[in-house]
């Protein structure tokens, strides 16, 4: 995933107008920002797309912010998603740690002040971000060394064709040389003796053209 391409920030509170404030405050970061009104839409957004962060409310009715983080851990493929939990200045240690129980990575108070929000988002944006490109990178050198494997492959296989046909041309070309050898022995045998050749009636140059 390039930089420039935008990632997807999951923001869930059954208050429409936190929803509305919340999304004009992350507007700036330009990124994805998809609301959720309720735990059960939430996990429904879960389904369908991917998620570099969730802001997530607390106190909401029906499924509470503990609830839904809750089922969003024990889903492999959204358990890793970091949950940063929005509540009011009234809670107390105990909410603190039932949030880091379930899964939540850091606490707001309301109201949220803005500097900080973005300040905390941009970091997690810019992790999911860095985490894809390494992703992105493990995957395109495995595709390499994969391709890498099958050259070698090929390579070796048309070296042990071109080794044959060497080992099958030399002995071509032995055969043909101890063919050309025999040839030269017999032309270089000296002609038969002057003087037998006149008792049998052979003539010297008849042995040549015989060759």
């Amino acid at each position: 995933m390039q930089n420039a391409e935008k990632v997807n920030i999951l923001i869930v509170d059954d208050n429409v107008k936190n929803l509305l404030s919340m999304d004009a405050v992350l507007r700036p970061i330009g990124e994805n920002v998809v609301k959720a009104a309720s735990g059960e839409q939430a996990l429904k957004c879960l389904l369908q797309q991917d998620f570099a962060l969730i802001i997530l409310d607390v106190h909401m009715s029906g499924m509470d912010g503990f609830e839904t983080a809750k089922l969003i851990r024990e889903r492999g493929k959204t358990r890793h998603i970091p949950i940063i939990f929005i509540t009011a200045s009234s809670y107390c240690d105990t909410s603190m740690f039932q949030g880091y129980a379930v899964g939540g990575v850091d606490f707001l108070l309301k109201p949220v002040i803005r500097e900080i929000l973005l300040s905390k988002v941009s970091v997690f944006v810019e992790l999911f971000k860095k985490t894809q490109q390494v992703k992105r990178q493990a995957t395109e050198l495995a595709i390499a060394n994969q391709e890498l494997m099958q050259l070698n492959q090929k390579l070796q296989t048309a070296n042990k064709e071109l080794e044959a046909k060497a080992i099958a041309g030399e002995l071509t070309s032995d055969q043909k040389n101890l063919g050309e050898n025999r040839n030269r022995d017999v032309q270089d045998q000296p002609p038969p003796n002057s003087a037998l050749a006149k008792v049998v009636g052979f003539k010297p140059h008849s042995y040549k053209n015989m060759l």
